[in-house]
């Protein structure tokens, strides 16, 4: 039996019905995903949240969610989740929201890439434009420790993204992306780290060591630069998450984005200590 892409409200409880062995029926309720993104917006007040489709395009054939979330393990590593909506034909295509279309899925976090990239990129539900985020024994090798069955599951970065527009409706209406969303030359993918940058920057020592190199480059000129350069290999592409942030604007209250051609954001709330608080409106 062929499969068949599902829409946000098919998956969004119970990951089993993307298609595949019901290995992972019932992870919601077993992880307690739900508390848990509750306890996550209680302790960070917001979630990160831009939205892009492309502007010159009056039916929105497709569009971006792009989030960010904090690692659990060490929250100044920030990973990126994207969903990509995309309508299956022109009836859905004309429909005032995005409940009924089809949705393609991407996760830099190591739960979602040694355990589920493989088995997305087998059924096509990994975003093609982010396949080059995963090193290819990711995405070629069955993952037989972490998911023997291949089966289709989500770590809880999904789950938070999936699960913020499961319960905010009003994201998914094509009114309220019209007045919030950027354009889709905003939303910069060649700046979203790989999954292996974001698995080498997970550790607080790394950070550490990280950040002294760089001090030490800075130091001693260009020579001991070339030396540093070798070490940091595992880290890069080198551009520190901050910058990333700010070239990428936050969707807030009143649309505001900084664009690559140097627009100002609005008015948004004290960044954390791990992310800018940009991105939820009420």
């Amino acid at each position: 039996m062929p499969f068949v892409p599902p829409i946000l409200e098919n998956v969004v409880m119970d990951p089993s019905k993307f298609g595949g062995p019901a290995t992972f029926r019932g992870l919601v309720q077993r992880n307690h995903y739900v508390k848990r993104y509750q306890d996550y917006l209680r302790k960070n007040k917001t979630i990160v949240m831009n939205i892009y489709y492309d502007k010159d395009d009056q039916q929105e054939k497709e569009v971006f969610y792009h989030f960010q979330f904090p690692s659990d393990a060490n929250p100044q590593v920030i990973y990126d989740v994207v969903l990509r909506f995309y309508a299956p034909n022109s009836v859905v295509r004309e429909e005032e929201t995005l409940r009924n279309y089809k949705i393609q899925i991407f996760s830099n976090s190591p739960g979602f890439t040694f355990q589920f990239a493989y088995a997305y990129n087998k059924r096509k539900l990994l975003i093609e434009d982010l396949r080059n985020k995963f090193s290819p024994n990711v995405l070629e090798k069955e993952p037989q420790k972490t998911n023997p069955n291949n089966a289709i599951g989500y770590d809880y970065t999904v789950f938070f993204a999936l699960y913020h527009l499961h319960i905010n409706q009003d994201y998914l209406k094509k009114a309220v992306i019209a007045a919030y969303a950027g354009d889709i030359d905003k939303f910069e993918m060649d700046e979203i780290p790989t999954a292996a940058t974001v698995y080498q920057r997970r550790s607080q020592k790394q950070l550490i060591d990280f950040d002294r190199i760089k001090k030490k480059a800075e130091r001693f000129g260009d020579k001991v630069q070339k030396k540093i350069e070798k070490i940091v290999t595992p880290f890069l592409p080198g551009t520190n998450r901050s910058n990333h942030q700010r070239k990428h604007g936050a969707l807030n209250g009143n649309g505001g984005t900084k664009s690559r051609k140097g627009t100002t954001t609005t008015k948004a709330q004290k960044a954390s200590k791990a992310v800018r608080k940009h991105g939820y409106f009420k």
